[in-house]
């Protein structure tokens, strides 16, 4: 399907310590259930995949890091359910059990940087 938006996209954040690559595609069939979350070092790789209802994550280290051993393996992981911390965290917030995690510059730094990544302008 033809449209103007730009949901077939890859993006990379670069940072003094860090690279980041964002992608998403609109096209692919059953994409949500394939959806992942990789963190890279120079002595290790996390993966979880998938994101939701993950019962373990793949952990790759370059050498032993305590109980864990070099190489591949899979570490179990508590579930969680999205989203409902956040409900709960907000909650508190709005009877004045805790201020934000966040300061609203860094609420506004996230917007625009995911409008700039999706080629969009952010009028500043």
């Amino acid at each position: 399907q033809q449209d103007t938006l730009n949901d077939n996209m890859l993006a990379v954040l670069s940072y003094p310590r860090a690279l980041a690559t964002v992608k998403s595609s609109g096209l692919e069939v059953d994409g949500g259930a394939r959806r992942h979350f990789v963190v890279c070092g120079t002595e290790g790789t996390l993966h979880i995949e998938p994101l939701d209802a993950t019962k373990s994550v793949r952990l790759t280290l370059s050498k032993e890091r305590g109980k864990y051993k070099k190489g591949h393996q899979d570490v179990p992981v508590e579930p969680y359910e999205r989203y409902v911390g956040d409900a709960a965290d907000f909650a508190k917030v709005i009877r004045s059990e805790k201020m934000f995690d966040w300061s609203p510059m860094h609420d506004l730094a996230v917007q625009e940087t995911v409008l700039k990544a999706s080629g969009c302008p952010t009028d500043r």
